[in-house]
């Protein structure tokens, strides 16, 4: 016998005060959007509080009446749901983690089309994410942020090996999560902007379109979202990595356009000159994920995660998670020994087939014309810019809202260490903000087609 759905008030209108039957979304007499928490969607989930807010949907904790259970519904927004291609992109983004399937990845649970609009179910996430601890501890010893990293990397190997490329990976997107009853997690969020490898569910992408966020942006995605291959994704992950030993971004500057320039012709600052008690070796890994010509980075996950393993906490240490959850936090517990994670199969020209514990030949010579046709892709993306700025030629800034964030903490960007130029390039007025407050992320810019290198 099916429980039944708890009654709920009649939505009343902000402005005039009427109450009105839950069918009706907007008050007749107002135009104004009727409030959403109480009401049933698709006769299951009962909205209870949004807990997050974007440019493309809203973020909801919500109860499963018939299960009683709570979970996240990430609705998109009214006038988003008359765009195609921004369904077919949220649509997108639950299949690519219910394809993936894997502990390390938020649970997508159910997802359909209601009255409302579009939805995704989500499994209720209790935590923050890395870059709300962040926020708030400024940076990580060196073991925590290799251990919070690696267990982000086993996510990440599933994502490849399901043939699905990330492309907007940051500290936003990997989340400090402590199941009832069960021991903490880290779990990869947002898979809105992924790319899949083999064709079957990705969303069609202009190429020249810019998808992720700049900062944690390899040069490459720069000459188009649809270049991006598994090696974009190791880019970020040495990113993310900068980024939790120094407290401070590896790239940055004050706008879209002088954050391009700065990854694809400056070398963050010197890592230890921030962080002196990193060690040697690991500055070397971090370096090496950020190099700019993907060919030199790790092939693949498991030759990162393997070059990480040395600088491993031996204990695994809760720190992080009683710093988010404070008397929730579990009992220190030790380390559980990890298994060597696979090489994922790459399709296209990186393929590589290195195991976790196989030594990686030595990298070969600098090749000098990449880093010019870089250069050109980069003056080309500028000069599109400031085009498609002038011509109010409307950007998207998708929302990457925390799941179920109980501790939360404000968005605090973290100064650059580049050394460019900043280009007083502000941000487009029309574009919509994210959920983590940064206008200048996760961009959308059709650009000039990149000249074919020499």
């Amino acid at each position: 016998m099916s429980a039944v759905p708890p009654a709920a008030a009649l939505p009343a209108c902000p402005q005039c005060g009427a109450a009105h039957p839950a069918s009706v979304l907007r008050c007749p007499e107002t135009d104004v959007m009727l409030p959403l928490g109480g009401r049933l969607l698709d006769g299951r989930f009962q909205l209870i509080e949004c807990i997050g807010r974007g440019g493309m949907a809203s973020v909801w904790l919500a109860r499963n009446v018939r299960v009683d259970r709570l979970v996240a519904i990430k609705l998109i927004r009214p006038e988003v749901a008359r765009d195609d291609d921004m369904v077919a992109r949220f649509r997108a983004e639950a299949r690519a983690a219910g394809r993936i399937g894997n502990p390390n990845i938020c649970d997508i649970l159910d997802s359909g089309r209601s009255p409302i609009g579009p939805y995704i179910v989500m499994e209720a996430l209790k935590g923050a994410s890395l870059g709300e601890l962040l926020a708030q501890e400024g940076r990580l010893a060196a073991p925590v942020a290799v251990m919070l990293v690696r267990e982000a990397l086993r996510g990440l190997s599933a994502a490849h090996r399901a043939g699905i490329v990330h492309r907007d990976l940051k500290p936003e997107n990997i989340f400090l999560h402590r199941p009832e009853g069960s021991e903490p997690k880290v779990k990869l969020m947002d898979f809105g902007v992924a790319k899949f490898t083999d064709g079957s569910g990705e969303v069609r992408t202009e190429h020249g379109a810019l998808l992720g966020t700049p900062e944690y942006m390899a040069p490459e995605q720069f000459r188009g979202a649809a270049l991006a291959e598994p090696r974009t994704d190791i880019w970020a992950m040495g990113a993310i990595l900068y980024r939790a030993l120094t407290g401070k971004n590896a790239f940055g500057g004050p706008t879209v356009a002088a954050t391009l320039l700065m990854v694809a012709s400056d070398q963050p600052a010197p890592l230890r000159g921030l962080a002196p008690d990193v060690p040697e070796g690991l500055v070397d890994v971090v370096m090496r994920c950020l190099d700019k010509d993907p060919e030199r980075r790790y092939a693949d996950v498991a030759a990162l995660d393997a070059a990480l393993a040395p600088f491993d906490a031996p204990v695994r240490d809760l720190e992080p998670w009683r710093l988010v959850l404070g008397n929730d936090a579990p009992a220190a517990e030790a380390l559980a020994p990890r298994s060597a994670l696979q090489s994922e199969p790459h399709s296209g020209p990186h393929s590589a087939n290195t195991t976790s514990r196989r030594a990686e030949p030595a990298l070969p010579p600098r090749p000098r014309r990449r880093g010019l046709a870089i250069g050109v892709s980069v003056a080309i993306v500028l000069a599109s810019y400031a085009a498609w700025r002038s011509a109010a030629v409307r950007a998207w800034i998708d929302d990457r809202a925390p799941v179920v964030a109980l501790a939360e903490t404000p968005h605090d960007a973290a100064g650059s260490t580049g050394a460019s130029e900043q280009l007083p390039v502000p941000a487009p007025a029309d574009a919509r903000t994210r959920t983590d407050g940064d206008p200048r992320t996760v961009v959308d810019i059709p650009i000039a087609p990149t000249p074919a290198e020499p």
